[in-house]
């Protein structure tokens, strides 16, 4: 489609381009060439063809709740239990781990941690570097860093624990967050959302 116009005197055809989205070039008179403009793509932690499978985080949750349970265990109650023995003692409450209530409260708020540790993974899947289980190693270490660390510092500096203590926390949180950032990533996966 064309218009006609006059200019200085000289008669002479001008394309209207009736598609917004492309831009026109003229290289010679009566040629035109057509080059799509780039589409931005809108940033989303979730892609648009993959959704989050609620029962993949559950699942995952649940098993790495059991498995960070087993290394507090392992490493808190029998390995390395000789450092709450270190002073001051003063800090640590009395707990009774045969108290079924305690218990029960213990294990419901890990479960609810590590669902909420998993589901952070689901969101933020397509944005952790790496396949497979580099993802996992990275979002371990990444919660440590961002999280663990600066709380761990926090009570370093406001909490009377023995410095061995903490130093302790730093190495052992590293090394269970990337642990179960591993076994998150072996299990969760995102759903493809059938078109």
């Amino acid at each position: 489609m064309t218009e006609e116009t006059k200019i200085n005197g000289i008669q002479s055809e001008i394309p209207i381009i009736e598609e917004p989205e492309k831009i026109a070039i003229l290289e010679q008179p009566k040629e035109i060439a057509m080059i799509e403009e780039p589409k931005l793509k809108k940033w989303s932690l979730i892609e648009k063809d993959k959704k989050i499978s609620l029962r993949k985080v559950l699942l995952a949750g649940l098993v790495v709740a059991i498995v960070s349970s087993a290394w507090g265990m392992l490493t808190c109650g029998w390995l390395f239990n000789w450092v709450y023995l270190l002073e001051p003692t003063q800090t640590w409450r009395n707990v009774n781990f045969q108290d079924p209530i305690f218990m029960s409260i213990y294990y419901v708020g890990i479960f609810i941690l590590n669902f909420l540790f998993t589901w952070g993974f689901a969101l933020l899947y397509h944005g952790i570097p790496g396949e497979k289980i580099e993802k996992g190693i990275w979002y371990g270490f990444l919660i440590w860093l961002v999280g663990i660390l600066p709380g761990l510092f926090t009570t370093y500096m406001f909490i009377n624990i023995a410095e061995i203590v903490i130093m302790y926390w730093i190495v052992n949180l590293l090394i269970e967050r990337v642990i179960v950032g591993i076994i998150i990533s072996l299990i969760y996966k995102p759903r493809e959302i059938k078109q």
